[in-house]
């Protein structure tokens, strides 16, 4: 499990009384944009304190104007020259760049995922599931991509998540394109960012974990990881046929596997923002920060802190 390396006692920018409870939430989505911008703006302050207040010198722009052209890139997929901006488009690269080598994107993911499971943790994370989408190459240096038949022998990127019941990241890893989602299983789920302590939980029929993935991981060594670690695994049988009783699905198990549908939802809110759903940038890591920049978006919206 990946480390967060700084806590923050965060107590700025909560939800008003009517935003409590995300599912009867009244904000509009300009209220969620800004609470977004302006805990990440806190976030970024407490990190870099001198960087953006105005005491260095060479500071020019604002941070909550740096964030607006950010998103407005990852929502869009212009290229930097081409941003209509107050803001020089080298000066916006510039940021964008620091916050990359920093990782303050991904950190700030995290930090948000820690704050999100504070409440209702057992019901968030009582199904889990896994699966990968390609992302078709459009700008990446070639060594970082490979073809797949499967998208028409084009160079593309593979990304495969583990989500949690509402379909927040747990484990965001990106692989080359030819790379089998068995294979990515194994990273996947040893760099989780967050650790769900499934196995704490095994022998509970209230709080126990159930593991959902598609006829792609079923083999018995991602059977047997996933049982070690205390889940009651669901993956349907692949074409190979089956002998083993384990794999043919019950009723109770296929209502339970519809579920699994959650991680293809949140693949496709991911490509709703163009700079995702395609790999503009030469580096693998630009892209990745742009994708915690985003899902730190999406998971603000369904925070109840």
């Amino acid at each position: 499990m990946t480390s967060i390396p700084l806590k923050i006692n965060y107590t700025g920018f909560i939800h008003e009384s009517k935003c409590n409870n995300s599912d009867t939430c009244k904000c509009t989505k300009e209220d969620k944009h800004n609470i977004f911008k302006q805990k990440l703006c806190s976030y970024i302050n407490t990190l870099y304190p001198n960087k953006f207040n105005f005491t260095n010198k060479r500071q020019k722009h604002k941070l909550e104007d740096l964030l607006e052209d950010i998103l407005y890139i990852a929502e869009t997929g212009i290229p930097y020259r081409k941003l209509r901006s107050k803001i020089n488009f080298n000066s916006l690269y510039y940021h964008i760049s620091f916050f990359i080598i920093k990782n303050t994107f991904k950190h700030f993911y995290g930090y948000l995922l820690y704050e999100y499971f504070k409440t209702n943790k057992a019901e968030k994370l009582k199904y889990q599931s896994i699966d990968s989408s390609f992302i078709v190459n459009k700008g990446a240096n070639k060594e970082q991509v490979k073809r797949n038949v499967y998208m028409k022998g084009k160079n593309c990127l593979k990304l495969s998540i583990i989500v949690e019941t509402n379909g927040i990241p747990i484990s965001i890893v990106i692989e080359t394109g030819n790379v089998h989602d068995s294979k990515i299983f194994t990273k996947n789920i040893n760099e989780l960012i967050y650790d769900p302590k499934s196995l704490k939980y095994k022998n509970n029929n209230r709080y126990k974990q159930y593991f959902l993935a598609d006829a792609g991981y079923d083999s018995r060594a991602i059977r047997e990881e996933l049982t070690s670690r205390g889940y009651k695994v669901f993956i349907p049988k692949n074409k190979r046929g089956t002998k083993i009783a384990s794999k043919v699905s019950t009723k109770e198990e296929k209502r339970i596997y519809k579920k699994r549908m959650i991680v293809e939802n949140m693949f496709s809110r991911i490509k709703q923002y163009r700079r995702l759903n395609n790999i503009y940038e030469k580096n693998v890591g630009s892209y990745k920060s742009y994708l915690y920049f985003t899902l730190s978006k999406i998971i603000t919206t369904k925070m109840t802190i």
